[in-house]
């Protein structure tokens, strides 16, 4: 089959093909007498197979340690679950962090609609915004504190590096 063909029956685009075949993720085609790539079934299953991989959260690195395993003739799946556990792992310190912000976005939005209008005086550029600063980076250092704490507590008052991963990243938060 034709790359558009393909294409279309992984459900995406022709740049998208030539991407994972450049990128070594899809073998180099045979090319027909006319220059045409030439794909078969295979290469269809493959790209299915990324795509899939991609909407669970693996990386195109992740894809391609498992694509070479494979060819390789070893069995990926004990690494996959490695790999996807870690993943989860992310996901729940990434909910841990966005439920805190969260909370910390309602505190501030209650406080914000319970102040009196005040007049912007002088320097202020927002009142309501310049009062909660102070508020917010001591937050941050007691979020950080007892994140620290909890995972000290586990393992005998040490930091590890699960204790560090565990701590908030400043200013990285993306909804």
């Amino acid at each position: 089959m034709k790359i558009g063909e393909l294409a279309e029956q992984a459900g995406m685009t022709v740049p998208a093909v030539r991407f994972y075949e450049h990128a070594g993720l899809l073998p180099k085609p045979e090319r027909t007498s006319s220059g045409y790539r030439a794909y078969e079934d295979p290469d269809l299953r493959r790209l299915q197979l990324i795509r899939h991989a991609k909407s669970l959260g693996f990386s195109l690195a992740e894809v391609r340690r498992i694509l070479r395993l494979r060819e390789q003739g070893a069995c990926p799946c004990e690494e996959v679950v490695s790999m996807l556990q870690r993943h989860l792992s992310n996901a729940d310190d990434q909910i841990r962090r966005l439920r805190r912000f969260r909370s910390e976005l309602a505190m501030t939005l209650a406080s914000w609609k319970s102040a009196p209008d005040d007049a912007v005086v002088g320097e202020v550029i927002c009142g309501l915004i310049e009062r909660s600063m102070d508020h917010h980076e001591l937050s941050q250092r007691i979020a950080l504190r007892n994140d620290m704490n909890v995972g000290a507590g586990r393992r005998g008052g040490r930091e590890t590096p699960a204790t560090r991963r565990a701590a908030p990243k400043k200013e990285r938060t993306r909804l």
